[in-house]
């Protein structure tokens, strides 16, 4: 009995069309990329076995692994630079801090009766 290699479907959302022209994101790296993610659909690391991110070539590439009639199937959902994917998530968490500042703020004036 042979092994025989594992053909994963290899998806993208509109996002990824838009990523690659404002990233210079080339085709035949695109090719290489998908080649890879069919090949092994788990080469980037993951907290919940669905969504992954994997360094390509400098960039960070979102993926989700999931099941369908096909079998397993991967969806590329986006490919930017490291910088612009720690950037959002460091505004996320700034207005989370914020949002946590205010309501402590609103807590002390209702306390003292300032906080109409």
């Amino acid at each position: 009995m042979t092994d025989k290699p594992v053909d994963v479907p290899v998806r993208h959302t509109k996002v990824v069309d838009l990523d690659k022209s404002l990233y210079s994101f080339s085709d035949s790296d695109y090719s290489l990329l998908k080649a890879n993610l069919a090949q092994d659909p788990y080469l980037g690391h993951s907290t919940d076995k669905v969504n992954h991110e994997y360094l390509f070539r400098g960039l960070n590439v979102h993926y989700i692994v999931y099941h369908d009639h096909e079998g397993i199937s991967v969806l590329i959902s986006g490919i930017r630079p490291p910088e612009a994917v720690s950037w959002k998530g460091k505004v996320v968490k700034v207005g989370r801090k914020t949002l946590e500042l205010v309501k402590e703020i609103k807590g002390l004036l209702d306390l003292f009766g300032n906080g109409e």
